[in-house]
């Protein structure tokens, strides 16, 4: 049975809870949330919290949530090695909070305190690990530039992950248009592919905010006409597991969906953030995994990472089957991958 606590976050640097017990040996599956800059937000703390060792899932969107990427083959495989952490981040998922003045730097104290808390809560002398994915990698790096942080974690898993918009949107523009001229001359999704190649061929999307997200757009609906791609559950068959297994509250993450998508700003936010001319800061060992496929965030943003990093520590594995996300694509391959390397560190 999942045990519900309060934590209440008094400033970025540690957190006083409640003094609900919580899981202290084998399998975890503890709900519970914490406040800090005025959000307060749900983790889904889940695995063998007997190991030295708690992986944090730092999600995509702007506003998408955590429980997506608790699959089977992440509680069969990841979870039976070391406990996993699903936090929804400020604004997105099931979070609640004034979401008018976010900002960006909002996310890297909420990762701090969350990293506080967990060790506050199972163990000081847990190692924690970092997995981003999408969104979740600007976050990450981010988080690794500021302060002493890199000294709060043991190694970075970077999926896909989009840590330099203006770069992201150069090679998705490139990628599309040199793929789709393929797709089209084989007659695979021809006139699909049309549309897409002469958008790309007659907009540029920097410093161009809505041809940056038209772009985007365009590269997520690739997923569909790439038969390589392994298709994996759909969004409906996800949300219908979050209700199902966790009550989920569907209206309060369709409500920040809708925020993130129409009203907030945190995106134009991330455009303006140079995350590569900082990554020779990061000497955190790091493991960059990423879709062949993936268009939305291509494979020369991981080059960017491996090329200008300062880790001795770097691995990167591609997976054959998949676009921007292989946990979905490719569950085993991927979760395998993650836990091998975990494991490893």
């Amino acid at each position: 049975m999942k045990k519900y606590i309060y934590l209440l976050a008094l400033t970025f640097l540690f957190g006083v809870c409640q003094n609900e017990e919580l899981t202290k040996t084998g399998i975890a599956k503890d709900h519970f949330y914490f406040e800090n800059r005025g959000a307060t937000m749900p983790v889904y703390l889940e695995g063998n919290i007997s190991s030295d060792k708690i992986l944090i899932m730092i999600h995509g969107g702007p506003g998408d949530g955590s429980l997506y990427y608790n699959t089977p083959e992440a509680t069969d495989i990841a979870e039976k090695e070391f406990a996993i952490a699903y936090w929804d981040q400020r604004a997105a998922g099931i979070s609640q909070g004034n979401n008018m003045s976010v900002k960006l730097r909002d996310y890297t104290y909420d990762l701090r305190t969350l990293i506080v808390l967990l060790r506050n809560r199972y163990g000081s002398e847990k190692k924690i690990y970092l997995l981003a994915h999408s969104w979740g990698g600007l976050i990450a790096p981010l988080f690794l530039q500021e302060g002493n942080n890199q000294s709060l974690v043991s190694g970075w898993i970077q999926v896909d992950g989009e840590h330099n918009y203006s770069m992201s949107d150069s090679l998705s523009k490139v990628s599309l248009t040199n793929f789709g001229r393929q797709e089209i001359q084989a007659d695979r999704h021809a006139e699909d592919w049309q549309k897409i190649v002469d958008y790309c061929v007659t907009h540029d999307p920097k410093n161009n905010y809505s041809v940056s997200r038209k772009i985007n757009n365009y590269a997520h609906d690739t997923e569909s006409y790439i038969s390589q791609i392994a298709k994996g559950r759909s969004t409906k068959q996800n949300v219908k597991y979050f209700i199902r297994e966790y009550r989920y509250p569907i209206t309060t993450f369709i409500s920040n969906g809708l925020y993130n998508n129409f009203v907030g700003e945190i995106d134009k936010q991330a455009y303006a953030e140079n995350v590569s001319s900082k990554l020779n800061t990061i000497t955190t060992p790091v493991l960059l995994l990423w879709g062949k496929y993936d268009f939305v965030c291509p494979i020369g943003l991981s080059d960017d990472i491996a090329k200008r990093i300062s880790s001795s520590d770097v691995k990167t594995t591609i997976f054959a089957s998949s676009g921007h996300s292989p946990m979905q694509s490719e569950p085993i391959a991927f979760w395998n991958a993650v836990t091998d390397w975990v494991k490893s560190h």
